[in-house]
């Protein structure tokens, strides 16, 4: 008999010597400091001041978070409840943190982030100046680089983090043996298989790719492959699995093999207890000599803009038309532009990202607008264009990739510009005249 009491006191006495680990662990990350007095509007409207000193910052209810004061001075202090406005955040936390920081000379922000995604953000003035204009809640990007500043929560947290892995790989050839018709590396598909081996889940923010890949492939996107890149808020559970399928295209180098790396929350956006085990690489023996004949040539084949007879108040739109007309494929890898554009030697944009293969013969468009209402006074303009400007395409003819045409706005004539150009053509690879009144329909008029 005494021996199953001493057993259940000894039970009792390791749960009370467990509880406070657990609890400093959860209630760590809600600390903030306050360096300097500052006023809040409290649940009742009226203007509150939160001395300087250690919080514990707690959700009280409604949309409102409770200072809570703790360590020195905490008991000339009292807790005080502040109003909040409710935030949305992208944070991959797995217990509550809270964040306190100044935005501007006279604003601060103390924030509360909740593992669902959701959060509360108590904004306050040193001066006591309070605006009239509707109070909304901090941006994601400025709660990321807060997050990141927190020195203590990833050690607070260590033990709740998801931890993300590549389980298994498939597909990725043992060797490249043989071209495809156009004298290149040929297409494989990679099944790649990611888990969650942590204690919590790992959420992906929206628009954020999963499964990444090192820049000697490239990810093809169709309706039969899986994209990597979620759309919305993604969850993976604890012993969780999620699986991508990516196309790849691995660069022929003379007899070098190739390195296939696919790497799972490549961004990193989610916090994990590992962040040294996300990655999985392949060297695949090149036993294939590339034809260095078979190369593609990109041409501008087509410009024209959008409106019609555009004026000084119109939003300008270039659209333009590419033209891959050499015998091999152009492989663009992921963060290279397919195009730029310039008015008059002023850069006005670019267009089509990378991860794209554009086939021989293969027409492909693009757009966008290169001037807003305002911007563009009467008078004729240069619109310079030139297809891979970053030369990250090796071509048959590395000659014919640029592009001028002329904008005119409020009417203005172009002729002066077009003969100006016509007599300095050394310069100008191709020439390209805009009717004034039939600009979206009968671009192709060009100087011999």
């Amino acid at each position: 008999m005494r021996f199953q009491i001493f057993l259940v006191l000894l039970a009792a006495l390791c749960l009370l010597v467990g509880v406070p680990a657990a609890e400093e662990t959860q209630t760590g990350s809600l600390i903030i400091s306050l360096e300097k007095p500052v006023h809040f509007t409290a649940s009742d409207g009226t203007d509150i001041v939160a001395a300087p000193g250690t919080y514990r910052v707690e959700q009280a209810e409604g949309t409102k978070l409770k200072l809570v004061p703790v360590g020195e001075g905490a008991s000339t202090r009292s807790a005080i409840t502040v109003q909040a406005v409710a935030a949305q955040h992208e944070e991959a936390v797995s217990v509550p943190l809270a964040l306190s920081f100044s935005e501007g000379q006279d604003e601060h922000h103390v924030v509360l982030l909740l593992s669902d995604g959701k959060g509360l953000d108590a904004q306050g003035t040193y001066s006591g100046v309070r605006s009239r204009a509707i109070r909304r809640p901090i941006s994601s990007a400025v709660i990321r680089q807060q997050v990141v500043l927190k020195p203590s929560y990833a050690t607070l947290t260590q033990l709740h983090l998801p931890d993300m892995v590549i389980v298994d790989v498939t597909g990725v050839p043992d060797a490249i043996t043989s071209l495809d018709a156009n004298g290149e590396c040929p297409f494989f598909y990679a099944t790649v298989t990611v888990k969650n081996t942590g204690k919590e889940d790992a959420w992906f923010p929206s628009n954020t790719w999963i499964i990444g890949g090192e820049s000697q492939y490239t990810n093809i996107y169709s309706t039969t492959i899986t994209n990597s890149q979620t759309t919305t808020r993604q969850a993976i559970r604890p012993n969780e699995t999620w699986t991508a399928i990516l196309a790849g295209k691995a660069k022929c180098l003379n007899g070098n093999p190739v390195t296939v790396t696919f790497e799972v929350d490549p961004q990193k956006r989610v916090t994990e207890t590992n962040e040294s085990n996300n990655l999985w690489s392949k060297s695949v023996p090149n036993r294939a000599v590339p034809n260095l004949d078979q190369k593609p040539d990109l041409i501008v084949q087509r410009v024209w803009f959008t409106p019609e007879n555009p004026d000084h108040y119109s939003r300008v739109m270039i659209n333009l038309e590419l033209k891959n007309i050499g015998v091999g494929s152009a492989v663009f890898c992921q963060f290279n532009s397919i195009w730029m554009s310039q008015i008059e030697g002023q850069n006005s944009g670019g267009g089509g990202a990378g991860n794209r293969v554009v086939l021989p013969n293969e027409v492909i468009g693009g757009g966008l607008f290169i001037s807003e209402s305002g911007e563009l006074q009467n008078g004729c303009y240069r619109v310079f264009v030139k297809v891979d400007p970053r030369n990250s395409i090796e071509e048959s003819n590395e000659n014919n990739n640029s592009y001028t045409a002329y904008l005119s706005i409020g009417g203005a004539t172009c002729q002066d510009k077009i003969d100006e150009d016509r007599v300095a053509g050394t310069a100008i690879e191709r020439i390209q005249a805009v009717p004034l009144r039939r600009i979206s329909t009968d671009p192709m008029y060009r100087i011999p």
